[in-house]
């Protein structure tokens, strides 16, 4: 095994992650060659540090028992387990006031959370996203499982057993309800052109006279304000259900952007998109910034869309203590996204999940402090990892679950994973994909899902 130091700054970082999630007083040293957490005069010794955990390469993958060394286990007996080498003896010995720790725990986390193997530039997508088939996670079968949290829970065991009396801190289950605006209404802000376009399509290939007036009836009514009747305006029906659940939930503009592919068709100084934004804010959700489809990889691009959208609410009246946002069709490029969104004066950012399949791309459903795997320095921003896009599930691009019972038995199986670690369900969920009564119910019945089994 090659072992290695991690840099001061890291090392910072890797301990006030450790104190937020478990609660205790603790640091981090190195003494030798081993890294040692001390708690409470404690010792958590780490003789076995793994190089490629902070500067890449290919990491080995097994699983380990935890039950076999007196542990429980969160979601499982067996944890996933990348990087250990298998040596005989177990991973824990305890020995006094001291447990020696035959495995990089504190490699695994800083590995995972910092996304040092997107650093590598695996295979990428049709719209340069590192792919899920690239990840450890997929390769080896363990991307729905917050292996981080579990790991993180056995350290707190470990603390309990050398330190008795100690208390450490309980985390509560929440959710994260979030909604990127590309298409706020299906037709008041198509071109006249385009209307007709649509009329026309009905009118040819469904022999619908009804169908093909809507376009051009919706398109006039909504001259003001989106129509209460429009498809995609489920804006209330989405802050209804978040309020019964004493839930906020956050509302992503887009506020630039000039691909007409990929880009939407409003802009933020649309009386229509004011009237939208004011009762968001009237109801006391949140909004925040669904960066437009290049901004991800352009230098100052996420800074200029963060201050028009701040310009458009500040105008309005609209004051946040905190802005967050996504970046669009969960364009990223790691570390180089990340850095523009702190500097747009971003607080959080929640793009990190995969498009094409559902799960934890961070290994963990808890908000963190960013870290610059780079430049090795800590960051002001958090990270907010999403664990289900909907689209994600529905669309025969991705999953192909369609509308039904198997789509929300796979996003509550997610949903449940969450609740057993007390952790975070981010869920993204697009106000224009509440078209039919089938997925208004499947929608309803996630968000008031209370079962943790």
């Amino acid at each position: 095994m090659v072992n290695y130091k991690f840099p001061k700054e890291a090392l910072n970082w890797l301990e006030q992650l450790l104190i937020d999630r478990l609660g205790v007083k603790l640091q981090l040293n190195y003494i030798d060659a081993c890294l040692v957490l001390t708690v409470d005069g404690t010792s958590i010794v780490f003789d076995q540090l793994n190089k490629k955990f902070v500067f890449g390469g290919e990491i080995s993958f097994t699983k380990w028992d935890c039950s076999a060394e007196g542990f429980l286990g969160l979601i499982s007996d067996e944890l996933p387990t990348p990087g250990l080498i298998e040596e005989g003896g177990g991973v824990f010995q305890f020995e006094n006031q001291m447990c020696i720790v035959s495995y990089d725990l504190m490699g695994l986390i800083y590995w995972a959370l910092n996304r040092v193997e997107e650093l590598e530039k695996n295979e990428l997508d049709k719209h340069q996203r590192f792919k899920a088939s690239s990840s450890h996670a997929v390769k080896h079968g363990y991307l729905e499982r917050p292996f981080i949290d579990e790991w993180l829970d056995i350290l707190g065991q470990v603390v309990i057993r050398l330190n008795p009396n100690l208390s450490l801190k309980k985390h509560k289950a929440q959710m994260f309800l979030s909604h990127d605006v590309d298409q706020p209404a299906q037709y008041a802000f198509n071109s006249w052109a385009t209307a007709l376009r649509m009329a026309s399509s009905y009118l040819l290939r469904q022999k619908s006279i009804k169908k093909a007036c809507r376009p051009i009836w919706q398109k006039l009514i909504s001259y003001k304000e989106i129509s209460l009747d429009d498809p995609y305006n489920t804006f209330d029906l989405l802050m209804d259900l978040s309020e019964k659940k004493g839930i906020k939930s956050s509302f992503y503009f887009i506020a630039g952007g000039n691909n007409k592919n990929y880009d939407a068709s409003y802009r933020l100084t649309d009386r229509r998109i004011h009237k939208l934004l004011l009762e968001i804010d009237r109801r006391g959700h949140e909004i925040g910034l669904h960066s437009s489809y290049e901004m991800f990889n352009l230098d100052g691009g996420i800074s200029k869309e963060m201050k028009s959208l701040k310009a458009v609410c500040s105008a309005l009246g609209i004051k946040q203590s905190y802005w967050g946002g996504r970046m669009h069709y969960l364009r990223w490029s790691h570390p180089k996204t990340l850095f523009e969104c702190e500097s747009a004066g971003m607080s959080y950012d929640t793009t990190l999940g995969y498009a094409e399949l559902p799960g934890f791309r961070c290994g963990t459903c808890f908000e963190y402090l960013a870290f610059d795997p780079i430049e090795k320095k800590r960051l002001n921003i958090r990270i907010r990892p999403l664990i289900v896009m909907e689209s994600t599930i529905i669309e025969e691009e991705y999953l192909g679950l369609g509308k039904g019972k198997e789509a929300r038995r796979k996003i509550l199986h997610l949903k449940r994973i969450c609740n057993k670690v007390n952790g975070n369900f981010s869920l993204l969920w697009h106000n224009s994909s509440l078209t039919t009564v089938e997925l208004k119910k499947m929608y309803m019945d996630i968000v008031n899902d209370n079962n943790i089994s």
